[in-house]
């Protein structure tokens, strides 16, 4: 992950630290860190704050820099987990991106930004959805079992999800239910008489 952050970080060195972290895919702790070992290398310059009356409130530039240090400094994200930092950064990224009082370009940002987040948490929930039928998940644990290759693992599954008992019963029925079948099946083949030898008579 430092990887992706630090390869990101470069390619794109003056956005803010929440741009970053969407756009690399990581935490805001993640940017931070791998921002002070790039300033450390001398690889990345740091932001400096723009110096007082050098822009008037209105000018969009001077806005947009208040907002993000105001954000890239708040101390409160580094206590919260990925999620939370994700949701937070969602409402974040909604408020510059209809805020009229900032620049276009950082309104545009922030709309992609929102976008790469929302992409992220689509990915996360990728996949299957629970089986509705009892043979729909009787048929996704078979693919997973036979994936496995290793009816030892299986079995060493079983009683690590269930108690032991519970898992003998459910064997033992199941294997009784099959020899039951397997009875019934036998008796209900025809028997046939045997037959003698070609062309010969049955004696009467």
């Amino acid at each position: 992950m430092k990887d992706r952050a630090r390869a990101y970080i470069l390619a794109h060195p003056d956005e803010s630290k929440t741009v970053q972290a969407a756009g690399a895919n990581c935490s805001l702790s993640t940017v931070a860190t791998v921002r002070r070992e790039l300033q450390e290398e001398g690889k990345l310059v740091p932001h400096r704050k723009t110096p007082a009356g050098t822009a008037s409130d209105g000018d969009p530039s001077l806005l947009d820099h208040k907002a993000m240090v105001a954000l890239a400094e708040m101390e409160e994200f580094a206590d919260l987990d990925d999620d939370e930092i994700q949701k937070r950064m969602l409402r974040q990224t909604v408020r510059f991106a209809f805020d009229p009082k900032l620049s276009a370009d950082t309104r545009m940002a922030a709309h992609t930004a929102w976008q790469k987040l929302k992409d992220n948490a689509k990915a996360k929930d990728l996949g299957p959805g629970p089986p509705m039928t009892r043979p729909l998940a009787l048929a996704r644990l078979t693919d997973l079992t036979t994936a496995v290759d290793d009816v030892t693992m299986v079995v060493e599954a079983l009683f690590a999800s269930y108690p032991a008992a519970d898992v003998i019963s459910a064997i033992s029925e199941k294997l009784d239910a099959r020899e039951q079948r397997n009875e019934g099946q036998v008796a209900a083949q025809p028997t046939e008489a045997p037959s003698g030898p070609a062309g010969a008579t049955p004696a009467p």
